[in-house]
């Protein structure tokens, strides 16, 4: 799809260069594609997300919720402004919970513990921070410790941990994975 793709032959690196140049039959036809793809060499997709948010834009968004629809995968959105109103009951989509970068090192636990004490009955997402979802290679943590690998080791650490275990225990979380919520998935 030629609006997708930047004068060096790959996909755009930010989301205004794509609202500039591609359409949203572009969009729909290149989601449709890659779902395709992945079913082609016997990869059976488990859900949809949108890169950078790029689907989220009230251009995009049809497009992303109808080629969900049709092959049957759940999808992240947000319940708020123009996407609400293509939203239907049966869409199963998880609260997204942002992880924050300003938490100390030695306070990581409580704030993990914190946050599974915190959670309402539904599905939950946890992310990552915004800034890690552009990080390709390590030159992008430079001046970001929050970003590297000691960050990833610490919720390793902490999720895996036994008293994080517990709190799902005694805060009754149960841990799915995709599958498990597409298979609820309405047609």
């Amino acid at each position: 799809m030629p609006g997708l793709l930047g004068p060096d032959g790959n996909l755009w690196p930010d989301v205004p260069f794509v609202v500039k140049h591609a359409t949203a039959a572009e969009v729909e036809k290149e989601i449709r594609a890659q779902v395709e793809r992945a079913m082609k060499v016997g990869i059976r997709p488990t859900h949809l997300d949108s890169h950078m948010g790029t689907l989220f834009i009230p251009a995009y968004f049809p497009a992303y919720v109808k080629v969900a629809r049709e092959y049957r995968l759940p999808f992240l959105a947000m319940r708020t402004g123009p996407m609400l109103a293509l939203l239907k009951d049966t869409d199963i989509l998880p609260d997204t919970i942002e992880m924050a970068t300003n938490v100390n090192p030695e306070n990581w636990g409580s704030y993990y513990l914190g946050l599974v004490r915190s959670l309402k009955a539904g599905p939950h997402r946890i992310d990552r921070p915004p800034g890690l979802r552009r990080c390709r290679d390590a030159s992008h943590h430079r001046g970001h410790p929050d970003y590297g690998s000691a960050w990833r080791q610490r919720d390793f650490d902490v999720i895996t941990s036994p008293a994080f275990q517990q709190a799902l225990k005694d805060n009754r979380v149960t841990l799915v994975g995709w599958k498990t919520i597409q298979a609820k998935t309405k047609p």
